[in-house]
């Protein structure tokens, strides 16, 4: 695994979801505490699809079937380290770009609303039938 630094801007990935962050600080070496920045929803299964949305997007958003949900106004995050990956600054950049100029952005309440259900699933995913 790449080291996580603070700063750095990371993601992780649940379901059909990406949530992007800031590294503020690690804590025991097992933990991130981040800054959430922008969730994206309506992401392909496969991860070879994932970055061609998500390039695509970057692109031309007003095209993109996926939603952006800004977090600017959201708590921070203390999450287990190993859910994270580092992320590609061009790629998020040009995301993060395109959703504060988008007039498709969501309110803070849906934006906040978005991000407790996403941790929810990933804290306690849906248990298998049988």
């Amino acid at each position: 695994m790449i080291p996580i630094q603070p700063l750095q801007i990371v993601y992780m990935e649940h379901r059909d979801a990406r949530l992007s962050a800031e590294v503020i600080q690690t804590a025991n070496r097992d933990r991130i505490w981040s800054r959430p920045l922008m969730l994206v929803l309506g992401l392909p299964n496969r991860t070879d699809r994932r970055r061609r949305a998500i390039t695509e997007a970057a692109e031309n958003p007003d095209q993109s079937a996926l939603r952006f949900f800004d977090l600017e106004q959201s708590p921070d995050l203390v999450w287990p380290m190993d859910a994270f990956e580092p992320a590609f600054d061009t790629e998020f950049f040009s995301l993060m770009v395109n959703l504060k100029v988008s007039n498709k952005s969501a309110s803070t309440e849906q934006a906040q609303r978005a991000l407790r259900h996403f941790l929810q699933s990933c804290w306690h995913p849906p248990r298998s039938a049988g």
